[in-house]
């Protein structure tokens, strides 16, 4: 017993020891400096979420999608297809519920039922996004000039229409760049969408980006429905706004395709439960705030004080205080001590 109470003694002092040891040391935070990039119109400095419903076999309702999804979307989208009318009760039901409405122009859409749309927008004076989809940036310069006279209030969204050859319009015709990340089937797998998203998010680091997303969870392919497949691949595409701070708006399109009025790929996030709790949690998890961006160096921190390589700070444009071993003391705005994260705003010139 006297062993074992000497032993016990001993491991405490030798504890305590270490823990002051450790006080000492200099602990390493990451650097997160501060966005400098603009934003959009309607965009915010944390990533906002929509959804496309009109295919959802039982919650087409706005306040019921929400409810059984757990989540409280920003945008909700409708398509317009060539010959169809304007969907005006659909989108004043959005607007009811709060929501800001997007409406997509598919491919394929004339120039009089273009004119139209503008016009009936313009009417109702509300924000709204406008994403016109088409291979040719000729024939999307001419739409977005159309929306830029009849409605001004109208975020204009340029889809980006081939992954391999990128030929943006005229940058004053666009607002936002629009990725639709559609994960289809091809003999039984999902062929993923991320490294497509990755290089158009790197493409353009400078614009505001807004991501279509939906993952085939059945397709006649093989007659089988794929939850495990569907998961990983949608938490794969949303953690890309926690990697690129430029992407300002995550929807999704929980759609089905149709040949013949029967359902060739079935894309609803609500066909599965697990799915639907991932959805939710994916979602939560992306409303993180932009304000402040992960940099890849790090400062130590030392008697509460905070302290970086003097070379690095002049390569991030952080000013501080000159102290030994070619280090200054600098003066964060904020951080997070137990995922030991430092927030720096660069000194204005």
């Amino acid at each position: 017993m006297k062993f074992l109470g000497l032993l016990l003694a001993i491991t405490i002092l030798s504890t305590s020891v270490e823990l002051e040891e450790r006080e000492n040391l200099k602990t390493p935070y990451i650097v997160y400096l501060e966005n400098e990039r603009d934003l959009a119109r309607l965009e915010k400095t944390s990533t906002q979420s929509g959804a496309y419903i009109e295919d959802e076999a039982i919650y087409k309702d706005i306040s019921q999608f929400e409810k059984a999804t757990k989540t409280e979307n920003e945008v909700y989208i409708l398509y317009i297809r060539k010959g169809e009318n304007f969907p005006r009760k659909r989108l004043v039901e959005i607007l009811a519920k709060e929501k800001t409405p997007m409406l997509i122009l598919e491919k394929g859409i004339g120039g009089s039922q273009v004119q139209k749309v503008a016009e009936i927008c313009g009417d109702l004076n509300v924000n709204i996004f406008i994403q016109i989809d088409s291979d040719n940036k000729y024939i999307y310069e001419c739409f977005a000039e159309i929306f830029r006279k009849q409605c001004p209030r109208a975020v204009l969204v340029w889809s980006v229409p081939s992954f391999k050859k990128v030929d943006p319009p005229n940058k004053d015709l666009y607002d936002l760049v629009g990725i639709n990340a559609f994960s289809e089937r091809e003999n039984g797998e999902i062929v993923s969408m991320y490294e497509d998203c990755e290089l158009i998010c790197k493409r353009f680091k400078e614009s505001s980006i807004m991501l279509n997303v939906a993952v085939a969870n059945y397709s006649i392919d093989t007659c089988q429905y794929k939850y495990d497949l569907v998961k990983m691949e949608m938490e794969k595409l949303y953690s890309l706004p926690l990697e690129y701070n430029n992407i300002g708006f995550v929807n999704y399109i929980s759609m089905v395709k149709k040949y013949e009025n029967s359902i060739v790929s079935n894309y609803r996030v609500t066909e599965s439960q697990d799915v639907m709790n991932l959805f939710s949690s994916l979602v939560y998890k992306m409303k993180v705030d932009r304000y402040f961006i992960k940099s890849s160096y790090v400062c130590f921190v030392e008697n509460k004080k905070a302290f970086m390589d003097k070379n690095f700070a002049t390569l991030l444009g952080i000013k501080g205080e000159k102290r030994e071993n070619n280090t200054v003391e600098i003066r964060p705005c904020g951080f997070n001590k137990s995922e030991r994260k430092m927030f720096v705003k660069k000194e204005r010139m």
